[in-house]
């Protein structure tokens, strides 16, 4: 009778790993041997699927998604990445809708003629420069649209009054543009 209190209080992951400690079945498990925090880096790489992730931490597939299913740490590591990543990608999204400014190296190859100094037929001069990207309309758009969905619905043609939405939405935008032009 006390085995049935303990285990009324124990999570269902609790259980299945008392499970497999009293009765190991097969090879050991090389969950012990995974960092965690490299689980966390790989699922924080968007362009990873679980199958790539596996196959780095040399396990099957299929192991994988028991690990998933039975350890909550490894889990969690795996949400923490993914999480991460999309809230890269959103801030990048938003940085598109808005208009940003970057740093570029750009590269000038001109051609001269040769001195005794300087045998070479080109000059090759590298300048800084600031590159300006002006507000996507069409990135503003999407992201009301995923982020104030009850406002801005997807279906914009057969809301009353969107052709004035979206003109209004492109003057924000060209605003914006001079905005970040000034900076």
């Amino acid at each position: 009778m006390g085995r049935h209190k303990d285990s009324k209080n124990k999570t269902p992951e609790q259980r299945e790993q008392e499970r497999l400690n009293k009765n190991p079945v097969g090879r050991p498990s090389k969950i012990s041997e995974v960092d965690l925090e490299q689980v966390e880096k790989l699922a924080q790489f968007g362009r990873l699927d679980l199958e790539d992730i596996a196959y780095i931490l040399g396990i099957d597939n299929n192991t994988l998604h028991v690990w998933k299913k039975r350890y909550p740490k490894f889990r969690d590591a795996l949400k923490r990445g993914r999480a991460r990543a999309i809230m890269y990608l959103k801030q990048k999204a938003y940085e598109r809708a808005i208009g940003y400014t970057h740093r570029e190296e750009k590269i000038f190859v001109t051609k001269r003629e040769p001195t005794e100094d300087n045998p070479k037929e080109v000059n090759i001069t590298r300048v800084e420069t600031d590159k300006h990207y002006p507000p996507d309309p069409t990135a503003f758009i999407f992201l009301l649209c995923n982020w104030q969905k009850d406002e801005f619905k997807r279906d914009w043609q057969a809301q009353e009054g969107a052709v004035d939405r979206i003109e209004e939405l492109k003057a924000i935008a060209e605003i914006l543009d001079k905005r970040n032009k000034k900076k």
